[in-house]
């Protein structure tokens, strides 16, 4: 059975350039500028509750989320689901709405909405998809220890693909550092010492806190750079 489930969008997505999706049976629409829905039709059984079809339709649209996140900083947050069964022919009938609590931040616009291409691309290359997802959760991280442990892992995974990519040391000796009590690595002690005076980092001194915080904006630029070396630009 198929069905077409349409979300509200919550935050302010400004898009120059809207797209649709044929391969993968996404709508997207534009008013005013900005993205207010993204609608996709899902294959499910017959006897799905609307909460299951719901989720399935969210799973689907989450890598499309993922490169909207990727552009403007903050993925877009679904929201109010509106659901269609489809019937006979393309007539379809209201199943039922389910509404979703949601907030986000948008930070950039876009100059058009990914296209579809880079979203087939995903599928064939997990690596980016998972370097993305990576980058996105990044930025969102309450603390920094965690935003540094994911921004890195955008980076081991490029180190992964065999082409010659070795991530900064300095990167490197951050993430060891919030990672892991007791630093074994001495050249990973000797940078903490030179930069903060100490072979160890306490996340309740607010001097070692602004040192990672200068550090992990840094490595944040490094993964941009990193996978916009496979994705071309479609944000602001």
């Amino acid at each position: 059975m198929k069905s077409r489930v349409r979300f509200e969008i919550v935050g302010r997505v400004g898009v120059n350039r809207g797209l649709d999706y044929p391969t993968f049976g996404i709508t997207s629409e534009i008013s005013g500028g900005e993205l207010t829905t993204l609608t996709i039709e899902i294959d499910h059984p017959e006897h799905s509750s609307l909460d299951e079809i719901v989720q399935a339709a969210r799973k689907a649209l989450q890598p499309l989320c993922s490169l909207i996140g990727l552009g403007t900083t903050a993925e877009p947050a679904l929201t109010n689901a509106f659901v269609s069964p489809k019937i006979a022919g393309e007539q379809s009938i209201g199943l039922g709405y389910v509404h979703v609590q949601a907030r986000a931040s948008i930070v950039r616009g876009l100059n058009e909405m990914p296209p579809e291409t880079l979203l087939s691309r995903l599928n064939t290359d997990p690596r980016l998809a998972r370097q993305i997802d990576y980058i996105n959760s990044a930025r969102i991280m309450q603390d920094i220890a965690s935003r540094i442990r994911y921004g890195y892992l955008v980076l081991e995974q490029e180190q992964k693909r065999d082409q010659g990519y070795v991530p900064p040391a300095s990167f490197r000796h951050i993430r060891n550092a919030v990672s892991h009590p007791e630093l074994s690595d001495p050249t990973a002690k000797a940078f903490l010492d030179a930069n903060i005076g100490s072979e160890q980092v306490d996340l309740s001194n607010t001097t070692h806190i602004q040192f990672l915080t200068d550090q992990c904006r840094l490595l944040l630029e490094e993964t941009e750079r990193v996978v916009e070396n496979h994705v071309s630009r479609f944000w602001r």
